[in-house]
């Protein structure tokens, strides 16, 4: 169903007045990862008012799922500390707060001495959506996909998974921000790797020629999106990834796909990639930048802001020790674009089926 090396779990097809479901596959792979810096001294950016939970109060519709055994991106999962539930429970809460969700959001999250030492987390969606309004088909993260649809159409599975380092004895697990120099604040990394999950990351390649086709097996192409059979084949982007632009303002949905021209925006030559729409707020009235290094970074190009421009966004490709920001930033301006924020559209189930698709 889908040229990618992994199995198609479901094939549900429906009619409805402004949104047809097409397809759906488990996430391809694709996770996001964030690793530890030195300490440039110490940053604190505070949740606004309304988004601090009171009392202590548990998530109610985003909820997690500590996993004490079982994996996740095939690292072992172990019983997770007391202390670092809670500080994970209290990053979901400001999730919760901050987007409002319609529809219950399930986050598997696995504790494991798996990870190496470079990497403090790393997270994605479970599943990905086509979703298509006329002739525009667009890849949605499960959880974004529900939100719009105004639909629980994962059912009972959950929309997101991520693993943290359980290796580390510098985490710091407290909720006021109030981390030491020699110290990782773990609600910042948890409501990073939660932000990846929830849609901040787009589908992305540079293809290296050899081994499975990335792109279209050319060594050198860039692509974006993901490729599927429907409709006589072709790539789709995903939403993410229709908010981006290259510097001259023409959208990375209108250059060929696959090619060396996005090969080459993914390594930030002629001026790499940029947000546009409500995402330049806080800006100057110019595209917020994305992080595409010369050196492609498969867990980190492309997914999150770039690290000068931004040194002090959550989304940024690295944490600081003695850094605790709890408050999204430019992240929930381009949440809003993707439609995190917008009305549930009309959307009316007719029939749907569904079947086993074996891996091509």
């Amino acid at each position: 169903m889908l040229r990618l090396s992994f199995p198609l779990l479901l094939l549900l097809f429906c009619i409805c007045p402004a949104i047809a479901q097409l397809d759906s596959m488990p996430s391809p792979g694709h996770r996001c990862e964030l690793p530890p810096a030195p300490f440039e001294g110490y940053y604190y950016a505070p949740p606004p008012a309304y988004a601090v939970p009171s009392d202590d109060r548990m998530p109610s519709m985003i909820t997690v799922n500590f996993l004490s055994s079982g994996s996740v991106f095939g690292y072992p999962c172990s019983s997770w500390p007391a202390s670092a539930q809670s500080a994970m429970n209290y990053a979901a809460t400001l999730w919760e707060n901050y987007l409002n969700p319609g529809n219950a959001i399930a986050i598997n999250a696995c504790w494991s001495t798996g990870l190496g030492g470079s990497t403090l987390g790393s997270a994605g969606a479970t599943n990905y959506y086509l979703l298509s309004s006329g002739p525009d088909n667009t890849w949605y993260h499960v959880a974004l996909a529900e939100n719009v649809l105004n639909s629980n159409i994962n059912g009972s599975s959950v929309e997101v998974q991520a693993v943290f380092n359980a290796n580390r004895t510098d985490w710091y697990y407290g909720t006021d921000g109030n981390v030491a120099f020699n110290e990782i604040d773990f609600v910042t990394v948890a409501m990073h790797e939660l932000g990846h999950g929830l849609g901040f990351s787009g589908g992305k390649n540079i293809d290296n020629g050899s081994g499975s086709a990335e792109c279209q097996g050319i060594a050198g192409e860039g692509c974006y999106g993901f490729y599927t059979s429907f409709n006589g084949g072709n790539w789709y982007p995903d939403i993410y990834g229709k908010q981006m632009e290259n510097n001259s303002g023409t959208l990375l949905t209108s250059i060929s796909n696959p090619s060396t021209t996005v090969a080459d925006l993914l390594l930030g030559q002629n001026g790499g990639l940029y947000s546009g729409s409500t995402a330049v707020v806080n800006t100057n009235g110019s595209p917020a930048k994305l992080y595409t290094p010369s050196t492609y970074a498969s867990g980190s190009t492309f997914s999150h802001w770039d690290l000068s421009t931004f040194p002090s966004e959550m989304m940024k490709p690295q944490l600081s020790y003695g850094q605790a920001i709890h408050d999204p930033g430019l992240a929930l301006n381009l949440f809003s674009d993707m439609g995190w924020t917008a009305a549930p559209l009309p959307v009316e189930w007719v029939s749907f089926t569904a079947q086993k698709e074996e891996a091509i």
